[in-house]
């Protein structure tokens, strides 16, 4: 006779559900960057550069490649969300590039080419958070999976 507890499926990892989540809002947040409404000055949407006036939400400045970044960023997620430890480095590795991000975003001017991606100020801070909250989840999630095994 087969118990109850043989017939569950193995659960993900809380590190990897984490990073699921993750990866799955980038694809959202890269998405919306398409749609002319979330969008907002949709038609001054341009593949790169500071000149792009497009801003998601009406804050973050956006461009194609912006948007694409996300997207890109989203999918790793979802792939690496496969095992606890990649789930992991994707976190702390993610958040480590974001604050690499957002300190690139305070020591640019943000109306030369330089700003290529564009980041304006709102997107600095998110960067900020970003970084910190995935190392801390990477960190505190991961650190649960790895003394498990």
């Amino acid at each position: 006779m087969v118990s109850a507890t043989q017939t569950r499926a193995p659960t993900r990892p809380l590190v990897s559900k984490i990073a699921l989540a993750v990866g799955v809002v980038f694809v959202l947040v890269g998405i919306a960057g398409f749609i002319p409404g979330i969008t907002t000055g949709y038609d001054m949407l341009s593949f790169a550069g500071h000149g792009s006036m497009a801003k998601l939400l009406g804050v973050f400045q956006v461009s194609v490649l912006h948007n694409i970044v996300h997207l890109l960023y989203g999918v790793a997620g979802i792939a690496l969300a496969a095992t606890a430890v990649t789930a992991r480095l994707y976190l702390i590795g993610g958040g480590i590039i974001y604050l690499i991000l957002w300190i690139y975003g305070l020591v640019i001017d943000q109306g030369t080419t330089v700003n290529f991606v564009p980041i304006n100020t709102p997107d600095n801070w998110l960067h900020f958070g970003l970084g910190v909250g995935m190392i801390a989840l990477g960190v505190l999630a991961g650190g649960r999976a790895a003394a498990r095994r």
